[in-house]
């Protein structure tokens, strides 16, 4: 290993040769705000005389040499840490190239393009621009340079930071900001291929760009080591499709899932800051006999993992309800678990109807426990080591057994007890997933005709006897029964229904709810068809008796819904 402090003008003009950014290395991410503080920090450092002598230190450059990245007339070095600020810094110089153009500064324009954007003497145009970037930058990198128009329906770091710096170049600036470059320093790090430990040297530096994800770490320990050849084969054919799985809206979970991985096999679950310690402990890579069959796993669990934060792409209706439900209600504590239980379905250890009373009793169980307020933070402990509790000559059987049999903080709440707490709860002030969930599934507990209530903006909770209830509410019900609604029912589950006409239905009297048929619009309970209201149809007062009533039928329908196996 060689370090040495050098001009990043110095470094990039060296003559034929181009710098690598190896296929495992994570996207081009410095955002606009990265960029205009360097920005920042050149225009000010190019304001001082040459005479001060003046640098702007930018952190270090690691690259590794290597023979097979090396052709007859151009030397190729692999970038291991800094492409952030060497990418960044690419972009800046194109911007300067194109804007002297633009302005008749021919001779800077010639000199950016010549001495640090492209190697000259290159016969073949691989070889010509000097920094090679990813797949997808490289392309966006060689059209920037050719002056060609990126698309506005391509998203691009690459595109977005480069019209950045051309829109803040001007003709007062451009002098200042080409001189600012030219006293940038930066540490050079080269490392020759077998003699260095280019891994152990990543992880020690202390980068001034971006921080690394645990993901990163795991990917560049995976493939840092291998020869290009496989480098490009495993990323293709494992590690690109297990990133496209774990990634949800444009975030990525992939540490997320290797914690998840990390807990199935080691039966404890790691720190999400040390998920990347933990691989590293647990897989020891040193050749390629080693690292495809983890590979193979990891791609084979990611799929499922797919199907557990997108549930929308799992092909089967019923397991797809049942898994949308357990996204919905954020119970990622369950995921090293029901990635096993899932992989045995898929590997015809069970059933699909095995798998959707599977899904369901976890439901059961979260749900119930929910109602008595258990602490959540002992889940983890329950679910990291329940696969292996299951005997898979009985599976279903031995996971109920297993669940129905603890006490204390991580039992599974009986029906007395959901007896004896539901009807008290406060619902309304619940966590909002949790009851929506809970009241989707009681309006459609063996109802044919089903209406989505939880992606619905169009139904609301409603109150019966209403939060700022109207002063004629005295008028129908007894003034005990107005205490007790008013100071005890008002927001526990009997005094709760769904509607879509909240607003109007509002603080009126129960009578006036029950009828309303403002502008023929049909609001009140009679017309309703969610299962929910169907009692209210039948009652002409909402008095504590009828609230009772009500209370009792909805508890009888939770415990039949979630019921014990």
């Amino acid at each position: 290993m060689k370090a040495s402090p050098i001009r990043l003008s110095r470094f990039l003009q060296n003559p034929d040769t181009q710098f690598i950014i190896p296929i495992y290395q994570r996207n081009y991410d410095w955002s606009e705000d990265n960029c205009r503080q360097l920005w920042d920090d050149i225009y000010e450092v190019g304001k001082i005389s040459q005479e001060e002598s003046k640098v702007h230190f930018i952190g270090s450059i690691v690259y590794v040499c290597n023979d097979e990245y090396t052709t007859s007339e151009i030397e190729q070095f692999v970038v291991i840490d800094g492409q952030q600020r060497i990418t960044t810094i690419t972009l800046l110089l194109i911007a300067i190239y194109h804007y002297a153009q633009k302005i008749g500064e021919f001779r800077l324009a010639e000199t950016i393009y010549e001495y640090y954007l492209i190697n000259k003497n290159a016969s073949d145009n691989n070889y010509k621009i000097k920094l090679k970037a990813t797949d997808n930058n490289d392309k966006d990198l060689q059209a920037l340079l050719e002056g060609s128009t990126i698309s506005e329906d391509h998203y691009s770091n690459i595109k977005n930071n480069y019209n950045f710096f051309k829109n803040q170049l001007t003709k007062d600036n451009i002098n200042t900001i080409y001189d600012g470059f030219r006293k940038l320093l930066f540490v050079e790090i080269r490392l020759e291929r077998g003699k260095d430990n280019a891994q152990r040297i990543f992880e020690s530096l202390n980068s001034t760009g971006l921080d690394l994800s645990q993901a990163d770490l795991i990917r560049n320990y995976i493939l840092m080591g291998l020869e290009p050849l496989e480098q490009k084969r495993l990323y293709n054919r494992y590690w690109s499709v297990i990133e496209t799985n774990t990634k949800l809206n444009g975030i990525s979970y992939v540490s997320d899932f290797i914690r998840d991985f990390l807990t199935i096999k080691k039966g404890e679950i790691p720190n999400k800051n040390t998920v990347y310690a933990n691989f590293k402990k647990q897989y020891q890579l040193d050749k390629i006999d080693s690292i495809e069959p983890i590979l193979v796993e990891l791609l084979k669990l990611s799929h499922i993992y797919r199907r557990l934060i997108s549930p929308a792409e799992e092909c089967d209706a019923d397991i797809r309800r049942e898994l949308k439900y357990i996204n919905y209600i954020e119970v990622n504590v369950t995921y090293p678990f029901l990635l096993q239980v899932i992989n045995d379905y898929d590997n015809g250890i069970i059933s699909k109807s095995d798998l959707v009373e599977i899904l369901q009793f976890i439901q059961t169980y979260i749900c119930r426990r929910f109602v008595l307020d258990l602490p959540t933070n002992v889940l983890n402990k329950v679910f990291m080591n329940l696969h292996r509790q299951i005997n898979v000559d009985d599976y279903k059987a031995s996971l109920y057994y297993y669940i129905l049999s603890r006490s204390g903080k991580i039992r599974m709440p009986s029906d007395s007890e959901i007896r004896n707490v539901f009807a008290d709860k406060d619902m309304y002030n619940a966590k909002s997933r949790m009851k929506l969930y809970i009241l989707e599934k009681l309006e459609h507990f063996e109802n044919r005709e089903t209406v989505n209530i939880i992606d619905n903006t169009g139904i609301t909770i409603e109150h019966i006897f209403p939060q700022k209830p109207d002063p004629r509410w005295a008028t129908e019900i007894t003034a005990k029964d107005y205490i007790k609604f008013e100071d005890k029912y008002l927001h526990t589950i009997g005094n709760l229904t769904l509607s879509g006409n909240n607003n109007a239905l509002g603080n009126k009297t129960f009578s006036e709810k029950k009828v309303m048929n403002k502008d023929n619009r049909e609001q009140g309970y009679i017309y309703s068809s969610l299962w929910l209201n169907r009692f209210l149809k039948d009652i002409d007062r909402w008095t504590v008796e009828n609230y009772k009533k009500r209370t009792e039928l909805l508890i009888n329908r939770f415990i039949r819904i979630w019921y014990l196996p």
